[in-house]
């Protein structure tokens, strides 16, 4: 086996986050590997040897195959998400937004590329849709109610909060969903396990992220360093700093995606300083690993320079992190091994249109 062919086995092998002790392992060795070389340069160490700057693998041509991805999605005349029998397992949402964004048409994915139209949500602006990490649940709202669906059966439940529902916030694991409401502080956490929702108030912060343990991280926006670890059935808090700086002169932290273990998280940067610290829509230019034990940071990822733009949405087991590449005619969701560099086109749609991938929550980031 030459040691290219060894380095890309190790690196799948690593893509997983989901065994907490590999996640662990993988966190001391690259935080070994952070002091031996510059941060910024993604290094493995392979019998005493240090590797870094892994080439990017082109993403030109057809779209790679994954089982669960439709290699392209086209626009097309969708029936209606039936309510009387089980769809199976979705691949993700996608909407067509007016020029105005007065309203968005959005449309359920399967992994064979068959549509379903979902309830359009009028004079929003967004797509008010989420998936659960593992494709299960469709989750949508009319903005006041908030509907779950079992994709894979008929059964669908009704939240409503105090005031009209806001967003909604996965779990790696899809254990759990909070919902947030209109009113400050208002928030519904539901057990996926037990299928049990439990209503809160006056709970003092927004989730950025949720962990698998149900609690917390609320990130600083705009961001100053730190973030809290918020427990938000007790509303105990705990602060942590990230150390050295998450970015470089010149670059901001955006809101953070969970890593599937929840044990760190991925940082994407855009290089605005805090001109517009809201600012979601890319150009983000590295991806920064943080340990949310202590705030160590672990490692940098530089994203390649090309006509398009980045969005980091979501990390899921065994996919790496997904990420939107939006480039002039077409939409692309990339599967991104941060180990190795190594990035796939899963499938492609056309371009201007809105996607919500499983577990990324909503409104996106």
């Amino acid at each position: 086996m030459s040691l290219r062919e060894r380095m890309h086995e190790l690196a799948d092998g690593a893509r997983s986050y989901a065994d907490p002790d590999a996640a662990v392992a993988r966190a001391r060795r690259l935080r070994v590997t952070s002091t031996a070389v510059p941060l910024g340069v993604a290094g493995l160490v392979l019998s005493g040897l240090v590797l870094s700057g892994l080439p990017w693998l082109p993403a030109d041509g057809p779209a790679e195959v994954d089982h669960r991805y439709p290699a392209a999605v086209a626009f097309e005349t969708a029936p209606p998400l039936p309510a009387n029998r089980a769809v199976g397992t979705a691949s993700f949402v996608y909407g067509r937004c007016t020029p105005t964004r007065s309203a968005c048409e959005p449309f359920l994915v399967l992994p064979d590329g068959k549509q379903y139209a979902l309830p359009e949500a009028p004079g929003f602006g967004t797509i008010l849709v989420t998936l659960s990490p593992n494709g299960r649940w469709l989750g949508w709202s009319n903005g006041i109610e908030f509907y779950l669906r079992d994709l894979h059966g008929q059964r669908e439940r009704m939240f409503r909060g105090k005031s009209g529902w806001t967003g909604a916030r996965w779990s790696p694991d899809g254990r759990w969903l909070v919902l947030s409401w209109n009113n400050m502080g208002e928030f519904t956490i539901i057990d996926m396990n037990t299928g049990k929702g439990t209503f809160l108030d006056r709970v003092p912060g927004w989730p950025t992220v949720v962990t698998n343990e149900g609690n917390w991280i609320v990130w600083d926006t705009p961001f100053e360093g730190g973030y809290d670890v918020l427990d938000p059935r007790t509303g105990r808090t705990e602060h942590h700093r990230v150390t050295p700086s998450v970015g470089r002169a010149g670059e901001y932290a955006l809101p953070p995606v969970l890593t599937p273990c929840s044990c760190t998280a991925m940082v994407p940067l855009f290089p605005s300083g805090t001109v517009d610290p809201y600012f979601v829509h890319g150009p983000v230019v590295a991806i920064v690993e943080v340990d949310l034990a202590d705030g160590h940071v672990i490692t940098r990822l530089d994203l390649p320079r090309d006509d398009g733009s980045w969005h980091p949405k979501v990390a899921l087991p065994d996919e790496g992190i997904l990420l939107l590449h939006v480039v002039p005619d077409a939409t692309e969701i990339v599967q991104l091994n941060t180990i190795s560099g190594q990035r796939l086109v899963v499938s492609r749609l056309p371009a201007g249109v809105d996607v919500i991938l499983r577990g990324a929550g909503t409104p996106t980031s």
